[in-house]
């Protein structure tokens, strides 16, 4: 009888035993379920968070001065965490997101319209399409190296002008640079809108010299107030991540 007693008391420690080991891996597999999903949901919300940071532009009207600060954050993007940039981004490893926009609207019309008088000074004459795809904004350096030439005159350095000297003629110059009506009184305005903004006393006649670099950063100025509409997005299919924004001028400058 005693050994009964003791069989049973050994065989309810052993069920009891068994039973507290199994509430144990039950807790352990629900707390790496619960990490788990933690986990799955912080990825979502960091995902989310950052496709919000660009999604934003998935829209029409765009307009060219948004481009290019989207033009920029990209790269940044690159740079950091990306497979194209330092060694915080390889320790990551995302791919590279890239940017297309099209300076050739549905109807034809092409970086002309940005123009003047439909002659291409600034951007590339024949090239519509820019696309930006690593860690070099090879679309900002091309624009400020052409300021920076734009601001340099003849080997006489008094002809230089400053990016804001271009930007203030850029504004004024139906009024300076005069297609028709060419009365002395017209040109005595000119030379004095054209002195005020530049420092500079010279004839009407001179002035003209300034022309084509004035209409040629008026062609800059144009594009960051063209609107672009985009066109088409695409995500990376194992993160969720966007990867891709195309864009196309749409006629429309405001």
């Amino acid at each position: 009888m005693e050994n009964a007693s003791k069989a049973l008391i050994m065989a309810a420690g052993v069920l009891l035993g068994l039973m507290i080991l199994g509430a144990l891996v039950l807790l352990f597999n629900n707390l790496s379920t619960y990490q788990q999903t933690n986990q799955q949901i912080e990825l979502e919300s960091q995902i989310v968070e950052f496709n919000n940071q660009f999604i934003t532009y998935d829209r029409k009207d765009v307009r060219g001065n948004e481009l290019y600060s989207l033009l920029n954050r990209v790269i940044d993007y690159n740079k950091r965490k990306t497979l194209v940039g330092n060694s915080e981004a390889s320790q990551v490893g995302y791919q590279p997101m890239s940017i297309k926009f099209s300076l050739k609207s549905p109807d034809g019309k092409d970086q002309k319209a940005l123009t003047m008088d439909g002659v291409v000074r600034f951007f590339q004459n024949n090239k519509n399409d820019y696309l930006i795809d690593k860690s070099n904004n090879t679309f900002e350096d091309y624009i400020n190296n052409k300021i920076k030439e734009l601001t340099k005159g003849s080997s006489n350095s008094s002809d230089d002008l400053t990016e804001n000297e271009l930007n203030q003629l850029a504004t004024g110059m139906t009024k300076i640079f005069l297609e028709s009506n060419t009365t002395s009184n017209n040109k005595k305005v000119a030379e004095n809108a054209f002195k005020t903004i530049t420092g500079k006393n010279i004839s009407y006649e001179d002035i003209q010299n300034y022309k084509e670099r004035v209409y040629a950063y008026y062609e800059y100025i144009q594009f960051k107030r063209a609107h672009f509409d985009c066109i088409g997005t695409n995500y990376d299919s194992n993160t969720g991540r966007i990867l891709y924004l195309e864009f196309q001028f749409n006629g429309k400058i405001e």
